[in-house]
């Protein structure tokens, strides 16, 4: 009994964090000036000296070795991902082509994998970022310019500018021309900076943070995955490369050198501060669609073995990766009109079919949307938050109107109840356990450092005394 309890021990004792396995990119920011310990029940959890001695002593746990740690925690990659298709099919592949056993290994300096980026690695409604961004550049030259107000397209630009969107860039004849090309005659490292300004000063319309935070996490940490399985990981995009190598590294851990994109003429000009690159009013290349294949082999010159994309404008890319002897190919499908936008592209999703491409499903596969989704929102532990915060709950992946038993896995209720009905019982017993268990779990995956299964595992065995010890403990935080 006493070490079925040990979780419920560590939990009433300060200065702790119990963490999940996944999180070993994070060991050493987690557990400063604190020592790593394994219950007898596997789970890990990072204590005072002070605590790690006395639960050795009792024989309820054993110190933890932080090579060992960084080891086990792949056993649970991609966190962010919900368990299913999409999940168990991206570790296959990777997995077969990282052994050298497998009939299918790939040397690690084939393994080529190639993202596009708009939709893919970050929001792209209700207007394409880049597209924004060279839009300033024409609203400069408006100021400049007054004159140009009634002429085509400034003027459709100027009646539009408060509802603008990537439907209605269609509909304004001629303006893609001169978007591409912006910001002309001025410096390639003062486009960059231009760029890294935009990109962290600007807030979007629907989420009101900076446009750099709304990168998608699950594909951010499918990029590391791959990079951590010596991937070598390229964005090839229709987005302007140096928008995107602005902030590549600091967003997705991609060098500049890495990034393919939309590029304008350059000239070599020699000036009294040394040589500088300027940028013409000429497109080089606009990198969508077959001219994708091109770029890669223009700045590769290897055929990726893995790719993904979400529109008709990849199709190409993945299907350069296709005919690769050992491949994968993905598309990124945005129904998810709650966490984000619901545009599935019928082009993608049609071609996918033809060709086994996997279809990922930002409402079923992904837990969380955004890598700032949890930052934008100021979330509470308490039961209360969360039985008024209904619309909260899908930001962590879960539906209110799930059975409580099933998602347990204990029959404790007939007839059954659905998460918000157990959120919302009253009194003692099996009611008490109902309202902390799902407050306790909703907790726990909102918070990287609670293990879910311990609550899930608590509720199933019904360790009353053990939830409303990490409920107290939250609460204390929050306070």
């Amino acid at each position: 009994m006493k070490h079925s309890l040990i979780f419920a021990l560590i939990l009433s004792i300060g200065f702790i964090s119990i963490i999940p396995l996944s999180d070993a990119t994070e060991f050493n920011q987690i557990c400063i000036d604190k020592v790593w310990i394994e219950s007898t029940k596997g789970k890990i959890a990072c204590v005072t000296p002070s605590t790690a001695e006395k639960l050795v002593e009792r024989g309820w746990g054993t110190l933890f070795d932080e090579d060992q740690f960084a080891t086990n925690s792949q056993s649970n990659p991609l966190p962010s991902w919900n368990s299913g298709n999409s999940k168990q099919k991206i570790i296959e592949f990777v997995d077969k082509v990282t052994n050298p056993s497998s009939p299918a290994f790939v040397p690690a300096e084939d393994r080529i994998a190639t993202f596009d980026n708009d939709g893919t690695l970050w929001i792209e409604q209700p207007l394409y970022i880049p597209f924004a961004f060279h839009l300033e550049y024409l609203y400069e030259q408006l100021e400049n310019n007054p004159s140009l107000a009634s002429q085509s397209p400034y003027s459709e630009i100027l009646e539009k500018k408060d509802s603008l969107s990537n439907q209605s860039l269609d509909e304004i004849p001629g303006l893609v021309e001169i978007l591409l090309p912006a910001y002309p005659d001025i410096t390639q490292e003062e486009y960059l900076q231009k760029s890294k300004d935009y990109l962290d000063n600007t807030k979007h319309a629907r989420y009101n943070v900076a446009l750099k935070e709304l990168t998608y996490q699950p594909m951010v940490e499918l990029v590391h995955y791959l990079q951590e399985n010596d991937f070598n990981v390229y964005i090839v995009s229709a987005g302007f490369q140096g928008l995107m190598r602005s902030i590549s590294e600091e967003a997705y851990n991609i060098e500049k050198e890495n990034v393919i994109g939309t590029h304008p003429k350059f000239v070599y000009e020699l000036t009294e501060n040394g040589p500088v690159l300027i940028r013409q009013p000429v497109l080089a290349s606009f990198n969508d669609g077959a001219e994708k294949p091109v770029n890669i082999q223009k700045f590769i010159g290897k055929i990726p073995i893995f790719a993904c994309g979400n529109s008709g404008g990849d199709i190409e890319m993945l299907m350069l990766t296709h005919f690769h002897e050992n491949h994968f190919a993905c598309m990124l499908n945005h129904d998810d009109e709650e966490r984000e936008y619901n545009y599935p592209n019928s082009e993608a999703l049609e071609e996918s079919k033809q060709n086994d491409w996997l279809v990922i499903s930002m409402k079923n596969d992904f837990k969380t949307v955004f890598s700032s989704s949890q930052e934008k929102i100021e979330y509470e532990c308490s039961t209360d938050f969360w039985k008024n915060n209904l619309e909260l709950w899908g930001n962590i992946g879960v539906d209110y109107n799930d059975d409580f038993d099933e998602t347990f896995g204990k029959d404790n209720f007939e007839p059954d109840i659905t998460l918000e009905q157990a959120i919302n019982a009253e009194g003692l017993g099996l009611n008490h356990l109902a309202r902390s268990g799902t407050t306790a779990y909703l907790n726990a995956l909102l918070d990287p450092e609670i293990d879910e299964n311990a609550v899930k595992s608590a509720v199933y065995f019904g360790y009353i005394h053990q939830i409303d010890n990490y409920l107290e403990n939250c609460k204390k935080i929050e306070k």
